[in-house]
């Protein structure tokens, strides 16, 4: 969905106009009717306020909890566990399991810079 069609559904949800969004958030009806049309991509401190105004928190500007995805259709990744039972050798499935144990354990700034080592490792595969 558009993020300017959500923020009419949610103040039209909210019977509120756009005067009103102004009022609460200082921005200028006229910017308000081009965020909503989509003329005008807003900023997070933006889409902050809208929220603010809205009186929701800031991922429902996103997500819908009324229209949610089915997810029914999409394949589930296998568990390590599920992974070791394959047919990998006894050593791969000790360096999984030693592998997990260190990845748990990393905080979010080493597992991102770990991920996007392993990504750039790939990209560079022959």
């Amino acid at each position: 969905m558009v993020i300017g069609q959500r923020l009419r559904q949610l103040r039209e949800l909210k019977q509120m106009s756009q005067g009103d969004v102004e009022n609460k958030t200082g921005m200028l009806r006229c910017y308000i009717s081009r965020v909503e049309n989509g003329h005008t991509v807003p900023s997070l401190e933006t889409l902050e306020r809208f929220a603010a105004a809205l009186d929701v928190p800031v991922y429902e500007l996103f997500f819908d909890p009324e229209n949610q995805l089915s997810l029914a259709h999409l394949t589930p990744h296998p568990s390590l566990k599920e992974v070791e039972d394959q047919s990998l050798s006894a050593p791969d499935r000790a360096f999984l399991r030693k592998l997990e144990g260190l990845v748990t354990g990393l905080r979010d700034h080493d597992r991102r810079l770990l991920l996007a080592l392993a990504d750039r490792m790939v990209e560079s595969r022959p």
